[in-house]
């Protein structure tokens, strides 16, 4: 039972964790669903009338659509997740549940748009389009979008021309520890790399797709951070807590030593992000 309880707490601060570390997608990114979407499909009273968000998480993606829909839905597998995004949630119009991508339980042909963000690769991908397919209204979009998780560029605010290249071979350092666990990380980030197009979609119906830079200020205890938010350092967690707990005090040793400090909370970063996007229109 206490083993249940304190697992429970780590997941909790887990997607507290996941809430904070990773970058929300940029406002014009949203807009320029919008745009695509008012192409194809009229709003009533400038509002369409329903979006549902796939593997939401703590609902990043999610709440970007409160301002233009009725009804905004989140829905992921994660019951810590979807705690977290409830917790954070402040719109009337925005509702989260634990459903997973291929069984979201709404009516056929009530939806205007689908998204899904960081989470394609986790679905059934034959379900999962038979699925959005079956909720879209005609001219509805569905929209994916994600982002590598480690940053494409890394500045250090106080120093822009300090060279971090180290930071980036100790994150990938320690995917190759979490490798040779058993637990990978080639399959989702050879899928992101690729921004989805060794997956099979529907890419006659492709409208739209682009790219967008989102840059986020953080502490150098951030990088620490954004590895625990990481889906192999979760797993490899839970399966080796010690040797978990070792690691990640290698890490900050290293990162010390990268950054010339003891003190990461004084260090501060912009990291870098590039979102992509495709959107389909049924």
């Amino acid at each position: 039972m206490l083993k249940a309880i304190l697992r429970n707490r780590v997941s909790t601060l887990i997607s507290s964790i996941y809430a904070e570390t990773r970058p929300t997608p940029p406002e014009k990114l949203v807009k320029s669903i919008i745009n695509q979407l008012s192409k194809s499909c009229l709003p009533t009273n400038n509002k369409w009338n329903r979006a549902v968000d796939v593997g939401c998480g703590s609902g990043q993606a999610t709440f970007l659509l409160a301002d233009y829909f009725d009804q905004v839905f989140g829905f992921d597998i994660s019951e810590t997740q979807i705690d977290e995004a409830k917790r954070r949630n402040k719109f009337n119009n925005v509702t989260f549940k634990v459903n997973s991508g291929e069984e979201i339980p709404l009516e056929d042909g009530s939806v205007q748009l689908v998204t899904v963000c960081q989470a394609l690769h986790f679905f059934n991908i034959e379900a999962f389009l038979a699925k959005v397919d079956a909720l879209l209204v005609p001219g509805g979009l569905f929209v994916t979008l994600g982002y590598y998780q480690i940053p494409k560029k890394l500045i250090r605010v106080d120093d822009p021309n300090a060279n971090l290249d180290a930071i980036g071979d100790l994150i990938e350092a320690t995917k190759r520890i979490w490798r040779d666990h058993g637990f990978d990380y080639i399959v989702y980030t050879d899928q992101l790399m690729a921004k989805y197009r060794n997956i099979k979609l529907p890419y006659d119906r492709l409208c739209y797709e682009d790219t967008f830079d989102v840059t986020l200020r953080r502490p150098g205890t951030y990088i620490i951070d954004l590895i625990n938010s990481l889906g192999p350092a979760i797993k490899f967690r839970d399966a080796y807590p010690d040797k978990h707990v070792s690691l990640m005090n290698k890490v900050r040793q290293e990162l010390a030593v990268i950054l010339n400090t003891e003190d990461l909370s004084k260090v501060m970063l912009e990291a870098t992000f590039e979102y992509f996007i495709m959107c389909f229109k049924k």
